[in-house]
Order: structure tokens, then sequence, then C-alpha cells
């Protein structure tokens, strides 16, 4: 059975946007004539040119989405602006890739890995292993498809981009979901889930409905199932978004066959099917007429029945879809057996079983490589677990150093305001007992200077009181002469 893109292509794509502000929703006229008039310089063409493109991307026209990629591609390359380059070279391999043209997809995603390499521009690096991721998921290649997707998130949770980190978790959910690991790919959907509502992304809240509605009705909860498709429909009723609205609309109808609601289950199968032939998948015309085609066998309505197996077989000879062109074949045998045609009903059989012969070699080839895959896969997340405590255990020996060194720094950032306090009290007393002998000096100086005032003071009156020196001296030398005679 070919395998169901349940995660929206446009999120990739609006991804390579997330470094502006807010991704602009104008209409393609409006983006049209701003392109064609109002662009005064490269960088506003070149962004107006991206939008065009997830314009065209949101409404399944992948041609004109490429058509856009490429006039944006040949102007980043002449103004010589890597990030468009790689932006562009990126939206080119997300629409080849909803073309189902894989080969072309890894060429223009691995382009612009290298053109990110080379140049060091790696704001779009985690979209771009995401989006090769979802390439090898497509492939069944999940051990290369999880190593993608851990690498972009890796990045992401680096960069804290949520709008990235939501992309890489839905996608991991999709591997689960693929190795029938249905707790594991819920918990993915649901992280997923919180933060494109924390972000506001309404296509990527869609993609987490539509893929847990999905993993409810692997567990045949109807119930749950039906709540989330009805939920991720009203979203894409709003957005207009033709391949989501086929794909919900042929869950949906699925699901009320379960619930034996035949009449609500062929109208959804039939808005499905106008869907999915308005964006031209035919992989997913040929899922709604198988699945139509066995609600009418199940009302037994044989003619009926006959008229979406033979339009499915079309598609499937001209495209070469083995495994369901059996079950297609199965279908008509039924419907032929039931119309009493039992020559057909007999072909039919006889083609059925050749070709789910052939798909039963097929599929022993195929569980020999899943097996594989599985063990690769197991080893691969051995690989990551080890790493990442290896990295918990970096961390943790880092942390200590820094406790450590904190805790030093406290103690000498308080050891020395202990040392400052303990100068600045001894400073205080110095300067204290400085002053006191101040004032003590001044004091001695002035009970000093009042005793030399007293002394002086008493000499004079002294002085004044005694006999001349030089008259005493006079006399007895006056008296001293008088004996000589």
């Amino acid at each position: 059975m070919r395998k169901i893109k349940y995660i929206l292509t446009l999120s990739l794509l609006l991804a390579d946007l997330q470094y502006y502000s807010q991704v602009n929703t104008t209409p393609v006229d409006s983006i049209r004539y701003q392109l064609n008039y109002k662009s005064p310089n490269d960088s506003l063409k070149l962004r107006n040119l991206k939008e065009l493109s997830v314009a065209f991307l949101a409404i399944s026209e992948f041609d004109s989405s490429i058509y856009y990629s490429n006039k944006g591609l040949d102007l980043a390359l002449k103004t010589k602006n890597y990030f468009w380059e790689i932006s562009f070279n990126s939206g080119i391999g997300v629409a080849n890739w909803s073309k189902g043209d894989y080969d072309k997809a890894i060429l223009y995603f691995e382009t612009g890995l290298k053109r990110a390499k080379e140049t060091g521009e790696n704001r779009n690096l985690s979209n771009l292993f995401n989006n090769i991721g979802l390439v090898y998921w497509d492939r069944s290649d999940f051990p290369k498809a999880l190593d993608y997707f851990l690498k972009s998130l890796k990045m992401d949770e680096v960069k804290k981009n949520k709008e990235g980190m939501s992309s890489s978790l839905m996608n991991i959910g999709l591997v689960y979901s693929d190795m029938k690991d249905y707790k594991s790919a819920l918990n993915y959907y649901y992280k997923s889930l919180i933060l494109c509502t924390q972000v506001g992304d309404e296509n990527g809240k869609a993609s987490a409905y539509i893929n847990i509605g999905q993993v409810y009705s692997h567990l045949n909860d109807i119930e749950k199932s039906m709540v989330y498709d009805l939920k991720a429909l009203q979203i894409s009723e709003r957005t207009g978004d033709k391949r989501n609205l086929a794909l919900i609309n042929n869950n949906i109808g699925t699901l009320y066959s379960a619930k034996n609601n035949y009449n609500l289950a062929q109208k959804y199968y039939d808005v499905a099917l106008e869907n999915y032939r308005l964006i031209g998948d035919f992989g997913g015309q040929v899922l709604t007429l198988n699945n139509l085609g066995d609600l009418l066998l199940t009302s037994k309505r044989f003619k009926d029945a006959l008229i979406p197996f033979e339009q499915a077989l079309k598609i499937e000879n001209e495209l070469g879809l083995i495994d369901d062109a059996s079950s297609t074949r199965k279908g008509l045998a039924i419907a032929y057996h039931g119309l009493k045609d039992f020559e057909k009903a007999y072909d039919n059989y006889v083609l059925h079983n050749k070709l789910s012969d052939s798909i039963s070699k097929l599929r022993n080839l195929t569980e020999i490589s899943s097996m594989q895959k599985s063990i690769e896969l197991k080893e691969k997340e051995l690989e990551l677990t080890i790493e990442k405590e290896k990295e918990l255990a970096v961390k943790e020996v880092e942390k200590q150093k820094q406790v450590y060194i904190i805790i030093s720094v406290i103690v000498v950032l308080g050891l020395t305001l202990m040392f400052a306090f303990f100068l600045f009290r001894r400073f205080r007393v110095t300067q204290q007992q400085k002053e006191i002998i101040e004032k003590q000096k001044h004091l001695v100086e002035e009970k000093q200077k009042e005793i030399i005032d007293s002394i002086r003071y008493a000499k004079r009156i002294q002085q004044s009181l005694i006999t001349n020196e030089k008259y005493i001296q006079k006399n007895i030398y006056r008296l001293k002469q008088n004996r000589k005679i």
C-alpha cells in the first residue's frame, strides 16, 4: 500500500522564513503586484518570490511553486545572497518531494546542504536535515531518517527555534508510527502539538491532529481518531490546503465506514477524491477509489463498485502500483461474483493471486531489510543514549566546577570584606587616637605658653626690684679708686 504523507509539506518551506517576524499571508495576486511594482531592492524581491512559492505550495500547485523558487534562486545567485540561495534550493526540493520525485528532491536538498557548509550560512541547516530525513522516511529507510531528524532537532534546540523543533518532533513521530511503536509516536506528536500551539502554527497543528488521529485509528479507537480528524478538518478548511482536505476527508470516510455509516462515508470519500484530482495526486486518487469501491461492496452495490475499482486499476497500471493493483483486482473479483459474472470474477481472482505472490516475495525481502534497519535503528538509539549520558556527565562536572568556583569566589569575597572591615575599624581607632593626641598636644602647648609667660613676667618684676648690675660695678670701681688714693 502506498505510504501516505501525513506531514504538511508547507510547514517545511515555511521554516525557511522563520527569521522574519511574520510570514506574509497576502493573496497570490497581491504578492505578484508587490513583486512587479513595489520591490525597490533585491532583498524585497527575494522575499516576495519566496512568499509566492510558499503560497503556491499551500494550494498544492507545485509546478508554480518550483517556477517562482527557480526565479528566486537565479536572483540569489546573481546577488550572491547565500541565505536565499540555500532557501530556494530547499523550497524546490520540498515541491519535488511533494510531487513524488525523490531523486530531484534529494539533489536540491544536498545542494543546499553543500552550499551551507561552503558559505558558513547555517540558518537553513536544520531545515535541510529535516527535509532529507523526510525523503529517507518516505523510502522506509528509518535509521537514516531518524539520524537526520535528530540532527535537525539538536540544532533547533540549541537555537531555541520552536518552529523547527515542532517539525523534527513530528517527523520522529512518523518514524515510530511506521515502526508500529505507537506509544512513542504519540509522545512525539503531542510534544510537536504543544510547540505548534505556543507559536500559533495552524498548519503544524493540523498536521499533528492528522497524525494523532491516524495513530488512534491504528489502535482501533475510532471515536478518538474522529475527534482529531475533525479538528484538523476545521483548520484545513480555514487555510484552504487541498492536500490536507483530501487526506482528512479520506480518513473521516474510512472512520464512518468502520461505524457502518455508509452514506456519510461516501460523502467524505467523494470530497477527498475531488481534492486529490484538483491537485493531481494519483496515489491519493487510487487510495480513495479503492476505499470507495470497498464501501460499495459492503453495501452490496456491486455494479456501482466496478466504476471506482476500474478507475483505480487504470492509474495503477500506468504507475506500476502492484500492491494497490492486487487489492483492486480482489475488489473487482468480489464485485463480478456479486453480479454473477463468474468468468470475470475468476480472471480477477487469478490476477489477484499472481500479484499477491509477487508482493509476498517482495515483502519477504522487505521484512529482512526492515529487520536489519530495525537493528540499525536500535543501535543508533543506543549510541544517542550513550552520547546523551556522556553530555550529561560532562555538564554535571562543569556544573560542579561552577559551584566550586562560585563558593570560592564567595569565600574570597567574604574574607576580603572582613579584612576591609577590620582595616576600616583600625583606621577609625587610629583617627580617634590621633584626634585625642592633637587635643592633648594643643593643651600642653597652651600650658607651656602660660608658664613661660609667667616666668617672664616674674623675671621682669625681679629685675625691676634689684639694683642694676652696671650701677653696682660702677660703684665698686669707684670705691676701689678711692682706696688707692
